[in-house]
This record gives C-alpha cells, sequence and structure tokens, in this order.
C-alpha cells in the first residue's frame, strides 16, 4: 500500500506519463486491476485515449470510471441493495414539499421559500454540507457555536430543520448522489475488484471530504494510489500555503493526501517530477513555455528572445461579442482549408459562456464550422414545456385568451398554424373569455364574419375545448376523493386534487396529442438539416418529462393540491433538469468555459471574452450564506465550499490551466462594448500578457478581415452589403468590393438585384393612377372631416386607412375610444331627456333631478353598448364607475355654463348625412369628382337677439383639446370651423328672415380634475371646478354676444376663454375673433378642403407626415411598418410646418392665400 504524486507543470506530460505507466503495468500483470478515475466528463476521452495508446488497441484489466461509476461498480460486484437515486429534480420537488410542511417552524427562511429559485438555492446548499460531510445533527452542534452572529444562527436553525426533514423524507427510500460515496465507504473493503489494485487519479484539481474519506479508505485496501498534481516543479511542495499562491489547491491537495497516508500507515513514494521541457507540450524556449513559466508568478519576466518562435500569442480587440465569435470562426476556416489543419485541432474557450452560447450556434453555421458548445440545455422555454404549462394556466386563469395562445402558439396540438391565427383573431375581435363560453358554441359574430366562418370556428373550439375537458375528467377519475364526482364537474383554480391525479391526467393529455412522436418527427428534421445537438435535445426532452412526473407520483403522490400549486412544483422540477449532450463528431470545434470544458491535443486557442466582470469574473452575493457567513464556519475550522475570497485566487488557477492547453497558438479577444452596446474594460489579462511579452501588439479591428468574409456564401453576402453600404455613403470601391459584386450577381441575380436595389434605394414620389382612383373612391367621393384632417398629416395613411381599407385587427376591449363613445352617447341620451321634459329645463332642474335623469341615460346607454360582455371585467367595472361619477360632474359643469349665459342648448348629435344639399358640405373637385363631406355636431346651442341668431356649437372631448391657429392653418384642425359653416347653413331654412352668425366655437374636456386640498367652501370648490372646465375654442369678439354667453362678466370668466377688463372693453388674453374674422376662417378652411380634395382625386398619396413642434405625423401612426419612412433615407421627409405665428399673423397669411387663390381661379376663367 503506497500512494505517490506525479507532478508536474501544465502541459508537461503528467497524463501521458501516467497512462503510459498504467498500460505497461497492466501488460505485465494481466491478472491485476487498474482502475484510472477521472473527473465524470473527461471519462470518454480517457477512454479513447487510452485505447489509441494501448499496443493491442485493447484495455482489458483497465478500467475508466469517476467517482461515481467506481461506486456503482463496486454495488453491482457485491451485489449491493442501493435506493433509488434522487436527482436534483427529485430534491427539488421533495425540498418543496418540506417547505411546505414546515412552514411554521422557519422563522428566518420561511418567507423566501415560495420565491423563484430559492428551493434551488436551498437544494445546494444541503448538497454542499453533504458533500462536506456535515450531517444535520453536526450543523445543529455548529449553530450553537457562540461566537456565530446572532442572525447567522436564526438562518442556520432553519437550514437544520430543512435539512433533517428532508433526511428523515429520503431515509429508507432514496438516497442522494452526495450519500453514494458514503453508502461506497460501507462496502468498499469487500471488493476483490479495489484490494490490490494499482488506481490512478487525473484531472483532478482538488477533493471533497467525502472523497478524501474514499481516497482514505483505498489507500488501505488498493495496492497502490497515483495521483497527478498540476503545479510548478520548482515550487515548494510542502510548508506553509497562502491562498494567493497559484498553486494553492495543488499544494492543499498533497499536504491532505500526505495526512492521510500518514493516517493509514500507507508508504509515501517519491514523487515523479516532471520537468523535462523537449517530452513538454509546447516548442521548447517558445512563448507559450514562456507563458506557463511566468504566468501568475511572483518572479515573472518579459520575454527577450528576439529570434522568431515557431508558435505564437495574439492579442485582439474587437467591436462586440459576435464580432469576436465570427473573428475566432473566420480564422479557422482558413486555417482548416489552406493548412490542411483538424477542426478537433481548435477550441473556443469563453470567459463567459452566457454572453456567447445563444450566438455561437449562428455563427458557426454562418462559417460551415462543426461545433459542439459544451453546455447543457436548458429545458425550460421548450415547446413540450410551455405546452404543459399552456395546459395548466388555461384551467389556473379560466380560459383566458393569453393561455389559451399560450397552449396553442407550441405548435403541439391539432389545430394547424392557419386555424390557430383565424382562432386568435375571432378570441380578440369577439372578446369572448371563460369556460363557460368554451363549453358551448360560439355565437358572438364581430363585424365581418359569415355563418360560415361561425361553423368552422366552433369546430375548432370543439377541438380545442373536448381535449382539455377530458383531462378534467381523467384527474376526477383517478382522484379517489372525486371519483364520484356528477358528470360536468370542472377543476376550478381553488380546487385540490392528489398530485397523482393530475400527473395521470396530464400524462393522458400528451398521449392524445402524441406529443412524444411529434418530438421524434421534429428530431429527425433537425438531424436531416445537420442539427444533430438540437435533435439530442428533442430526443431526451420527453423521457425527461415523463421521469419528472414518475418522480412527482412517487414522492408526493397523493398530496393533494391546486393547479397553481401543481404547476409550481412542476416548474421547480423543470428548472432542475438540464439536458446533457454528446459532441455529434469527432472531428469538431469545442466551445466552452473555463471551468467545465476539458480540452486535449488542442494546437490553436481562442480566449474569448477577456473583459473585466469575466476575468475576473464577477462573483454573486453568495446565495443564503453570505460571506461573512462563510468566514465565520472558516474561523471554526469547519470546511465548506471556498468563499469569494479563495473563488477569486481559484479562478487564476483555471486560467492558468486553460492558457496552457495550446499547444502552438493562443489566441485572447475582448471586446470594446458588450452585447447591449454599452462601452466595456478589457480584464487586466491583457495587461498582464503584454508585460510577459513587450513586443506583443495588440491589433485593433474595427471590422473583420476582407480574408475572414469571403468563406462561405453566407459571409460573403453579409460581405457584399457592407461593402455596397460603404459604397452609397462613402464612395469607397475596393478590389474586394468589385469581386464580392461579380461573384453575387454571377451566383444569385435575384438577390444580386434586390441587395444592389435596396443600398441604392431612393424614395419617389407615390401616385396612384386613374383607374386605381376611380376603382377606390369612384366619382362621388364621401368624406368625414376627421378624414381630410388625417390626410393633412399624412396622405400615404390616410390612403392606406380609407383606400385600401387596411384596419388594425380588431380587439374586443374597453378602451378610450369606446369611453370617448360612452360619454357621448350618455351626454346625448341626458340632453334628449331633458328636451323632452315639460317639468323642467337646463335652467330649472335640480341636482337630485339631474342625477336620477342622468342614471337612467347611462344605463339605457349599456344597454346598447355592444360591449356589454366585456364590462363584465372587474378592471372595465372599476372604469365604468368612474366614468358615471365624471359624467355626473360633466352634467353639472354643463348645466352651470349654460345657466351663465342666454345660449340654449337646442340640438344635440346633430347629423349632416341627414341633410344632403347644404352648400357648406358640398365640393366639386373637377369636371368629373365631387365630394360630400359628413359629420355630427355634439350640441347646437342658440342664442336669438332681434334680427340675428347666434350659433355656438360644443363638441365633447374625453382628452384636452383647444383651437390652435397654427393647425387649422395647415388643415390639421379644421372641424370646428367647417361645423359651424354646415350648422349656419342648415339654420337658415328654420330661421329665414335672421341673420345667422357664429356665437363661439368650442371644445369641452369631459374630465374629473382633482383639486388640491385647502380650506374652501362648497362655493369656492365650484367654481374652482368651473375654472378647470372651462370651454375651449374661440367666441365671436362683439361684446354683446360676450355678455350672452357670459352674464355680468368682469374680469377672466371660468365659462369661456375670455375676459373683460375693468374699463369694459375685451382682453387682449380672450380666444375672439370679429364676424369678419369668423368669416375669414370660413372661407380659408372652404379653400384648403377644396385644394385637399383635389389632392386626393389627383392620386397624391406620397409618404411625406406632417412635422410641427414637437409634434408629427409618425406619432401613434399605425401603419409605419408599411410605408417604411425613414427621415435618414433618400427621398424620405417630413413636411416641416412652423408653429410659431400667432393668431393675427395666421390670419394675415390666411387672408394673402386666399387672394391668390381667387387671381388663379380668375386667371383660368380668362384662360377659359
Amino acid at each position: 500500500m503506497s500512494l505517490q504524486f506525479v507532478i508536474g507543470n501544465a502541459g508537461s506530460g503528467k497524463s501521458t506519463y501516467l497512462y503510459q505507466r498504467v498500460i505497461e503495468e497492466a501488460i505485465a500483470h494481466p491478472q491485476k486491476n487498474y482502475l484510472v478515475i477521472v473527473p465524470e466528463q473527461f471519462t470518454m476521452h480517457t477512454q479513447e485515449q487510452l485505447v489509441a495508446m494501448h499496443p493491442k488497441h485493447a484495455i482489458m484489466n483497465i478500467d475508466v470510471l469517476s467517482f461515481d461509476r467506481m461506486a456503482y461498480r463496486i454495488f453491482d460486484e457485491l451485489g449491493t441493495d442501493t435506493l433509488e437515486v434522487l436527482e436534483e429534480t427529485g430534491k427539488n420537488l421533495l425540498l418543496r414539499k418540506v417547505a411546505q410542511e414546515q412552514e411554521t417552524e422557519l422563522h428566518a427562511l420561511g418567507k423566501n421559500m415560495k420565491r423563484p429559485g430559492y428551493i434551488a438555492q436551498v437544494k445546494s446548499l444541503i448538497s454542499e454540507f453533504a458533500q462536506y460531510n456535515i450531517t444535520p445533527d453536526a450543523l445543529d452542534e455548529i449553530m450553537q457555536r457562540p461566537e456565530l452572529s446572532q442572525s447567522f444562527r436564526y438562518k442556520g436553525a432553519d437550514l437544520v430543520t430543512m435539512y433533517r426533514a428532508f433526511e428523515e423524507k429520503i431515509a429508507g427510500s432514496y438516497i442522494t448522489t452526495e450519500q453514494i460515496l458514503q453508502k461506497f465507504l460501507d462496502v468498499a473493503k469487500d471488493s476483490k475488484i479495489l484490494r490490490g489494485s494499482t488506481i490512478v487519479f487525473d484531472g483532478f484539481t482538488g477533493f471533497t471530504p467525502i472523497q478524501n474519506q474514499v481516497l482514505e479508505m483505498l489507500l488501505r485496501i488498493a495496492d497502490k494510489i497515483m495521483v497527478t498534481i498540476t503545479c510548478d516543479t520548482k515550487e515548494e511542495f510542502f510548508g506553509r500555503i497562502h491562498d494567493e499562491e497559484l498553486f494553492a489547491m495543488s499544494k492543499k491537495t498533497m499536504a491532505k493526501l500526505v495526512d492521510l497516508c500518514r493516517q493509514t500507515g500507507c508508504l509515501l513514494e517519491n514523487p515523479v517530477l516532471l520537468d523535462n521541457a523537449q517530452e513538454r507540450r509546447f516548442v521548447a524556449g517558445g512563448r507559450l513555455a514562456h507563458l506557463e513559466a511566468n504566468l501568475f508568478r511572483p518572479s515573472a519576466h518579459a520575454w527577450k528572445q528576439k529570434e522568431a518562435s515557431e508558435d505564437a500569442i495574439r492579442i485582439v480587440s474587437l467591436k462586440n461579442p459576435r464580432q469576436e465569435l465570427a473573428y475566432a470562426a473566420g480564422e479557422i476556416t482558413r486555417a482548416v482549408r489552406q493548412e490542411g489543419r483538424r477542426y478537433r485541432d481548435f477550441a473556443i474557450v469563453c470567459a463567459d459562456l452566457d454572453t456567447y452560447r445563444y450566438s455561437a450556434p449562428a455563427v458557426m453555421e454562418d462559417y460551415h464550422l462543426p461545433y459542439f458548445l459544451d453546455v447543457k440545455a436548458e429545458i425550460v422555454f421548450h415547446p413540450m414545456i410551455e405546452f404543459i404549462y399552456g395546459l395548466l394556466m388555461v384551467l389556473e386563469e379560466n380560459f383566458s385568451y393569453e393561455s389559451i395562445m399560450r397552449l396553442l402558439r407550441t405548435g403541439l396540438s391539432d389545430l394547424s398554424m392557419d386555424e390557430i391565427d383565424r382562432l386568435e383573431n375571432y378570441l380578440l375581435a369577439s372578446g369572448i373569455r371563460g369556460r363557460k363560453k368554451y363549453s358551448e358554441p360560439f355565437t358572438i359574430a364581430p363585424r365581418g364574419y359569415s355563418p360560415e366562418d361561425m361553423v368552422a370556428l366552433n369546430e375548432i373550439r370543439l377541438r380545442l375545448f373536448a381535449p382539455i375537458e377530458h383531462f378534467v375528467q381523467t384527474v376526477f377519475a383517478q382522484d379517489e376523493r372525486t371519483q364520484g364526482k356528477k358528470a360536468g364537474a370542472w377543476l376550478t383554480p381553488a380546487k385540490s386534487l392528489s398530485v397523482r391525479a393530475l400527473s395521470y391526467g396530464l400524462y393522458e393529455y400528451l398521449v392524445f396529442y402524441h406529443v412524444q412522436e411529434k418530438l421524434e418527427n421534429k428530431a429527425e428534421d433537425y438531424e436531416a438539416a445537420g442539427h444533430v445537438v438540437k435533435s439530442q435535445e428533442y430526443r431526451q426532452i420527453y423521457g425527461e418529462c415523463m421521469d419528472l412526473l414518475d418522480k412527482l407520483v412517487a414522492i408526493l403522490g397523493q398530496e393533494a393540491m391546486t393547479v397553481s400549486e401543481y404547476r409550481e412544483i412542476l416548474s421547480s422540477g423543470f428548472e432542475s433538469i438540464a439536458v446533457g449532450m454528446i459532441p455529434p463528431d469527432q472531428d469538431c470545434v469545442v466551445i466552452g468555459d473555463m471551468e467545465r470544458t476539458r480540452l486535449s491535443d488542442i494546437h490553436t486557442m481562442y480566449l474569448i471574452g477577456a473583459n473585466d466582470g469575466a476575468i475576473p469574473k464577477a462573483l454573486g452575493n453568495g446565495g443564503i450564506l453570505s460571506q461573512l457567513d462563510r468566514e465565520q464556519l472558516m474561523a471554526l475550522d469547519v470546511e465548506v465550499a471556498p468563499s469569494d475570497r479563495q473563488k477569486a485566487f481559484m479562478q487564476r488557477f483555471y486560467l492558468y490551466f486553460v492558457m496552457t492547453k495550446p499547444s502552438r497558438e493562443l489566441v485572447v479577444t475582448y471586446t470594446r462594448v458588450d452585447g447591449d452596446s454599452k462601452a466595456v474594460r478589457r480584464s487586466y489579462l491583457i495587461q498582464t500578457l503584454l508585460q510577459l511579452f513587450p513586443d506583443i501588439r495588440v491589433e485593433e479591428l474595427e471590422e473583420l478581415p476582407a480574408r475572414n468574409r469571403i468563406l462561405t456564401a453566407e459571409t460573403a453576402r453579409d460581405y457584399y452589403v457592407d461593402l455596397l453600404r460603404q459604397y452609397v455613403e462613402e464612395g469607397r470601391t475596393e478590389d474586394a468590393f468589385l469581386a464580392c459584386l461579380a461573384w453575387e450577381e454571377a451566383k444569385d441575380q435575384v438577390t444580386f438585384r434586390r441587395l444592389r436595389d435596396a443600398a441604392f434605394y431612393e424614395h419617389k414620389e407615390e401616385r396612384l393612377s386613374k383607374a386605381a382612383l376611380d376603382a377606390l373612391y369612384g366619382t362621388s367621393i364621401t368624406e368625414s372631416v376627421s378624414r381630410l384632417e388625417q390626410y393633412a398629416r399624412c396622405a400615404y395613411a390616410y390612403f392606406l386607412r380609407y383606400g385600401l381599407g387596411l384596419l388594425p385587427r380588431p380587439e374586443h376591449a374597453f378602451e378610450v375610444a369606446d369611453m370617448g363613445n360612452l360619454y357621448h352617447e350618455a351626454l346625448e341620451e341626458y340632453s334628449k331627456r331633458l328636451l323632452k321634459r315639460e317639468d323642467v329645463n337646463w335652467y330649472t332642474i335640480s341636482r337630485e333631478q339631474s342625477d336620477a335623469l342622468l342614471a337612467e341615460s347611462i344605463a339605457y346607454t349599456y344597454q346598447n353598448m355592444a360591449k356589454t360582455e366585456v364590462l363584465e371585467e372587474g378592471r372595465d367595472r372599476y372604469i365604468l364607475r368612474r366614468m358615471e361619477k365624471t359624467l355626473q360632474q360633466t352634467v353639472h359643469a354643463l348645466t352651470e355654463q349654460v345657466r351663465k349665459g342666454s345660449f340654449v342648448p337646442s340640438a344635440f348629435e346633430v347629423d349632416f348625412r341627414q341633410v344632403s344639399d347644404l352648400d357648406a358640405l358640398r365640393f366639386q373637385l373637377d369636371e368629373m369628382h365631387t365630394m360630400r363631406l359628413r359629420g355630427k355636431v355634439d350640441r347646437v346651442d342658440l342664442y336669438q337677439d332681434g334680427p340675428s341668431v347666434y350659433v355656438k356649437i360644443v363638441d365633447y372631448k374625453s382628452g384636452a383639446k383647444d383651437i390652435d391657429f397654427a393647425k387649422l392653418y395647415q388643415g390639421l384642425q379644421v372641424q370646428l370651423v367647417l361645423y359651424m359653416d354646415a350648422t349656419a347653413e342648415g339654420l337658415k331654412e328654420r330661421y329665414p328672415q335672421k341673420k345667422i352668425s357664429p356665437g363661439a366655437m368650442f371644445y369641452y374636456h369631459i374630465d374629473r380634475p382633482l383639486l388640491l386640498a385647502g380650506d374652501r367652501t362648497e362655493q369656492e370648490k365650484e367654481q374652482a371646478l368651473l375654472k378647470e372646465l372651462q370651454m375651449k375654442g374661440v367666441v365671436n369678439a362683439d361684446l354683446h354676444v360676450i355678455e350672452a354667453l357670459h352674464h355680468g362678466l368682469e374680469g377672466r370668466s371660468d365659462v369661456i376663454p375670455a375676459g373683460i377688463n375693468k374699463d369694459g372693453s375685451l382682453s387682449k388674453t380672450s380666444s375672439a375673433l370679429s364676424e369678419d374674422e369668423f368669416a375669414l376662417v370660413s372661407s380659408y378652411v372652404r379653400m384648403l378642403i377644396q385644394k385637399t380634395g383635389k389632392q386626393i382625386v389627383d392620386g397624391r398619396i406620397d409618404c411625406v407626415p406632417y412635422h410641427m413642434g414637437q409634434e408629427n405625423g409618425c406619432t401613434y401612426c399605425e401603419y409605419h411598418g408599411i410605408c417604411g419612412f425613414d427621415a435618414r433615407m433618400d427621398g424620405f421627409a417630413y413636411r416641416r410646418l412652423s408653429d410659431k405665428a400667432d393668431r393675427e399673423e395666421i390670419l394675415a397669411r390666411m387672408e394673402e392665400d386666399l387672394q391668390k387663390d381667387r387671381y388663379r381661379e380668375e386667371r383660368k376663367e380668362g384662360e377659359k
């Protein structure tokens, strides 16, 4: 019984020496057992190495095992009855159950147990305790130590509770992976395989306490133990060890093993020191050898050799992480083609693999590189997992739209994507929600849905609902408590059923949809497309899910829980599942990280992402045990996982380990910005390398070298696009550009022309043909004022909406527009009912009578709304209650405003479509086309004064709005002016002997303003509210009309936008126009509408949105994704309008424009 170390620097040939020696001895002693113990992920590669090195290419008496595999080998030999292993998923499930049962006992950690990922942290900590041989009793004893802080002891008490309850749960039923070695220790002494064997350990940087116990046992029964140690042979192996030393881990490992050797009485043989430079991995005297000998050493010295070395170290600075991957892929592809190298000669090691793992596949495939991404695939977002979540969410959220789509969009149901699209459109348009609506035929037919459409939708409904209903009935049938339930019973969110019943129902649901076969078909598709790793993932996922369901039933069985609780349990299990992959090909580029990935025989390695935050790696917050907690344990000589400080030093060792893997070339890259385009600093490692090799210069690359961008059709096309952009923007015509141009044209002329046209694209003015105009609009055009205002904002948006009829997908929801409609309809109904009353009017109705009449009006409006079923939602009911209060305040304010003047509300919701012969609404655009406008005035108030009738029009708005003369001048706000003209013309028939004059044009904002708190009387509050709700717009400047609008006005009005000075004159801040100015504005608006109509029939639909101040036509535009407007592209530009002019200047411009228009018309008449 003896122990021997094989010590050497990285690359000194320790593994080769050890394996060669094992092979020689195995040949010499064929009856003796030789065990080679390596880390789990390295077993397959080690077997390949040993078979390749063996003269007969067979290893009959040599076994390659990991610690766990060695345990199972001995269990098989001895017939040891082992319990079922509780893997990570099972631990998560069981710990969640323990947390629920012990909830009242968890005083410090209890509130965190339901947080996402927290159970996983508890599991990791309990696993750590088991690995370091800390039992629940030992942990309890530690927590009693007075040296620990009180907060740590509180936390520790909960950990003891969880740990002990967990151990009690698994006792006699399960064994954890950490306990496998403990079980091994109980039976190892009886093994004939181990007794008298030679056991070698290779590839370990250290051993956990339980592994040390295994080594102690092996030292007692094996003939010889050999262990490889990575350490500089010039170092002092034994003595005081400091954490900051590069080889501190190796020295601690040797010290512990020597101590075990003494305890067992084994012979400690002289170590084998491998320090022959000629047999090392690196070129003798080369740069990589110098790097290995000096990296992170206190006595490091710079490279001074002047002659060229056969190996190389390069440092490259690139723009972003994706460019790093592309650079490495291009260099590898070039080397394979030009130097005859194999893909397996290269490796890409990522300082932070998460930064690159999702973009690496696309880049590698662009370069046609066979690769293996050494990372376990997480299944949380896999379609099958989403399918399961979707089913449970449908039940949990009572058939909400979101849950239905989550279920169907996975593609695992029997509905086609077209059927799913049709159902989704229907659900959005109809607002169908709830199980009751799905259990009966769909009867709500939104606008545009034919009876045939409804038949097809009901067929889809049945195919969706029937399997869900079958799932529910299966669950009820499997649960002992509900087996006698009557048919039609439903699984509500509050209903609790056994885990076994829910799991069985879920299994039946998956079988019903043939999910296993669908996944297998998908796997075959991936395999046929060359995506072997993805194919492996799809082949494993179903089995992993079935294993999880089996564990759920075995562990939680008859425990009752709601659908929500069951989904959380499942989620916890899915989070712990990671599907392991094997390399699809021997000859491929390995992409991995610094700690997990094992590399050998690497010619060139790319270490990418050498930025601060990745090297050194940013450490977390320590998890449940903080760094202070760990330091307290270390002070008590309690060995646990390394602290953050120790991890920081360990990272340097892993970095040394990785950087010494290549035999000929090391390329270190870092980025200037991260994936979010934020600037990042390079790692300290870069400066360390530059100090070791002063002659190295950082290669600063703005773009990838041209030689790397023309290696495949995909990369060449991307390069061609970039060169096209450079040519267009800078006029650069490099040889590479001309070569790419010719190559792309010869290869694919269609794509070539498309790319070329896109590069030289310039937007041209668009105009409809005469035939298209007649097809869209005909010769008689009916328009609304709001449509013309839309044309003024953007002609192209007008064409898309009103010409082509492109509308957003209809959604059945109570939105701002619906609020506005409700306000309008309720106010109209109130006003009409009040007008019919003979006992009261606007001037005499009391507040109580007004509230009662308004309640009747609102109730009537609700009953006649098209979206009443949506109002069942709690959120919408709350909105409606607020709207009722807003309408009450609105009616009170409107009543007070009417009472302060002489204008009497006379008509409501006046629809101009009922009047066909108003000149104000008819426009002759040309010889062939006419345009008739339609619209509706919310309220018309009249004031009769002798020979005159003054008109006040009011337009109710659910948002704040005022007349903006700059917008009016540009045609963006002409509604009130046109309504005034049409109303005045219509009143001439009613009052033929009277002069019809404009009194005021107002917007009223339907609102419920909040007033600042303060000591105010009720009257003061009413006045403040009236001021807040003042009408916005413009009034007739005649003082007589002002008096009719607000009796006895002195100072600023709280009803109209006007004021009276002390001398009785109209204040300058008043928004007022004289009758002549009203006439001017009216004539100008009519001219503007005539001009707009002519542009429409002229086919002008160009995409030139307006831009005025902070507003533009693209804001909130629903068609931006169609028009492609981009002000940075040639031919696109905003129609920039000024908003700086005052009212007088704008009126002057209107007069000038009218004169010019009259001059043009007179000139045309003269030419005729």
